[in-house]
């Protein structure tokens, strides 16, 4: 066969086979350069143990970049979808090993950290008219923000018929594999989630019901699992704790321009959820590394185990955000009543558990500020503990490309800590108050999709923060108050 008519047939296949392989392709990204300008208690960012807060400043700058690209190709009319996105999470300045996250930004700036953010494949069902999609792999994952609004490997089907839409959800976070056909001390943890919105008058009014089961068969047997109350949320727990979790719940929002006789036209909107929490953890040992109580406990090694055994699980949690917008201005409620556990020594968990989650109500406690890899959690709450929020927040668009605001918030635990006084042993103190935080911001945009942004926050601490001190200034009160100031840039295309 002569080589022109080899390049012709090669040139027919290519033209036929051309149009079945062809995709639109589409980039994305979102570069975020965030900056710790000044903070007088570095020490808090550790995350919750104890004495975290120590007598005096502890003084830091921080600086860090995360980036995450992603590409989308779409083919068949938009029906078949493939996304996969990287990350680089967290690379700080100056960190200065070569591998692992966060490292390679010292000299000459080289590191192993690029990680995968999503892999996953959505397409529609074929031969349904109305919109049927299964999407498979590593994909972002929401049935409630406050209960899990993250990332995760799972199969979820979604289907939209009219005013509603419903989704059905199995997702794996831990899988073992089981070789020899005996009972292990741990096995596969799966979640099945079923969520129903129903949206009226074009998305004005917003109704959702959902359910979760979580569970861990036949864990912890062997071994008990081991539930710390610095790590009060599932996706922490012990992969050894047999877990039966059921999550039901109902949230909505409304959203309603008004006309009123003084204030003109302005825009009313609420959002709202409730959760209900039952269940059981069986083969499992509680461990409170924060506070210390007045009553029997079990020892075992450096550790003390406040209970064991079986755990039934009663928790709840009810959230509120109201919002009134007045031309360039936006007024703000927001609050929140999270269950805690009263007594770590009885058999029941009465603490909300959030699965995974990023709370950023709170500048100084939460995810509120701008270099977010430093926090002292990223749940709504502290410990099995609870919480109690209020917020009251002033936004104000001063010209189309600069929006500053205010806000000033009132915390508590909704069950009261009691630990004992480090210096009288004999002494206890029973504490709940968080604090006031006073928090403000401005954001700039450079241009339509680079943003400068800045905020700061101040908590003046109430009794409660005296649990996170070292034990030299452990009293009964507070005596560190913790400020900081955060910025960015950030590149969103």
């Amino acid at each position: 066969m002569s080589r022109i008519r080899k390049i012709l047939i090669l040139l027919a296949v290519l033209f036929v086979a051309t149009p079945l392989m062809a995709a639109d392709l589409a980039f994305h990204g979102d570069m975020n350069h965030r900056f710790m300008l000044y903070s007088n208690h570095q020490d808090w960012f550790k995350g919750l143990r104890p004495e975290a807060l120590h007598h005096g400043n502890v003084e830091d700058t921080y600086a860090d970049i995360k980036y995450r690209l992603w590409t989308e190709a779409s083919t068949n009319d938009n029906k078949v979808k493939g996304v996969y996105a990287i990350e680089m999470g967290g690379l700080r300045f100056g960190a200065s090993d070569s591998v692992g996250k966060g490292k390679g930004g010292s000299y000459s700036g080289d590191g192993v950290n690029i990680e995968t953010r999503w892999a996953y494949i959505d397409f529609q069902i074929p031969g349904i008219p109305n919109t049927s999609k299964i999407t498979v792999g590593l994909q972002p994952f929401k049935l409630n923000s406050r209960l899990w609004n993250q990332t995760i490997l799972g199969v979820k089907y979604t289907e939209k018929i009219g005013w509603l839409q419903y989704q059905l959800s199995w997702l794996r976070p831990h899988d073992v594999a089981n070789w020899n056909n005996e009972q292990l001390n741990t096995d596969d943890i799966d979640f099945f989630s079923a969520k129903y919105d129903f949206n009226f008058f074009q998305d004005a009014f917003k109704v959702s019901f959902f359910g979760l089961y979580g569970f861990n068969d036949d864990a912890g047997e062997i071994n008990p699992g081991i539930i710390q109350s610095s790590k009060y949320q599932v996706k922490k727990f012990s992969k050894d704790t047999g877990l039966r979790l059921w999550c039901v719940g109902h949230d909505g929002s409304i959203s309603s321009p008004l006309a009123l006789p003084v204030l003109g036209n302005v825009k009313l909107s609420l959002n709202w959820d409730t959760i209900f929490q039952l269940g059981k953890i069986k083969n499992a040992r509680f461990y409170d590394d924060i506070i210390n109580p007045d009553i029997s406990t079990i020892t075992e090694g450096d550790k003390t185990f406040h209970s064991q055994g079986e755990f039934d699980i009663y928790a709840f949690s009810s959230y509120l955000k109201a919002g009134l917008e007045i031309g360039q201005a936006k007024l703000t409620y927001t609050g929140w009543y999270t269950s805690g556990d009263r007594d770590p020594t009885d058999d029941k968990l009465n603490g909300y558990m959030a699965i995974d989650m990023d709370a950023e109500d709170s500048i100084v406690l939460f995810e509120g500020n701008y270099a977010d890899d430093n926090i002292f959690t990223n749940v709504h709450y502290l410990m099995d503990k609870g919480f109690i929020m209020n917020k009251v927040a002033v936004d104000y668009q001063l010209t189309d490309i600069l929006k500053v605001g205010v806000a000033g918030l009132y915390m508590r635990t909704a069950k009261t800590m009691k630990y004992q006084d480090p210096n009288l042993k004999e002494s206890f103190y029973s504490v709940n108050e968080i604090g006031y935080e006073a928090d403000t911001y401005a954001k700039l945009k450079l241009y339509s999709n680079l943003e400068f942004a800045i905020n700061g926050g101040y908590l003046f601490s109430g009794n409660a923060m005296d649990v996170f001190e070292e034990a030299a200034i452990r009293n009964g009160v507070s005596d560190e108050d913790i400020y900081l100031i955060t910025s960015r840039v950030r590149y969103k295309f």
